[in-house]
């Protein structure tokens, strides 16, 4: 598959491992740049350093976990990423248990 993402700016949140890193170095790699959003200030900084040989990356580290992060977040996109054209959310928490020890949290 070739796409063209020149000119286009991708905020992936969870980019810093997995299926969002892997989606962040697709774009870098044919023509687009890139926001890694990790809640891991060391983990993002590394993971923008080894796609920076890609493309034009960045990273800023927040934990969306909680209200005021998101609000710290959307404040930086906002102020900084207004021009971003793209989104993927591939944030996630791998927590093993048996199904019925899960419960329901609401924000």
């Amino acid at each position: 598959m070739e796409l063209n993402f020149a000119g286009k700016k991708l905020i992936v949140i969870g980019g810093t491992s997995g299926i969002g890193k892997a989606v962040a170095s697709f774009v870098l790699s044919n023509g687009g740049s890139a926001l890694l959003v990790g809640r891991r200030e060391a983990k993002t900084r590394e993971a923008v350093q080894e796609l920076g040989s890609c493309g034009e990356v960045s990273g800023w580290s927040v934990d969306i976990t909680s209200s005021a992060g998101r609000a710290t977040l959307i404040d930086h996109l906002h102020a900084k990423h207004p021009d971003a054209t793209l989104l993927v959310n591939a944030a996630g928490v791998f927590a093993p248990k048996p199904f019925l020890d899960h419960t329901e949290t609401r924000l």
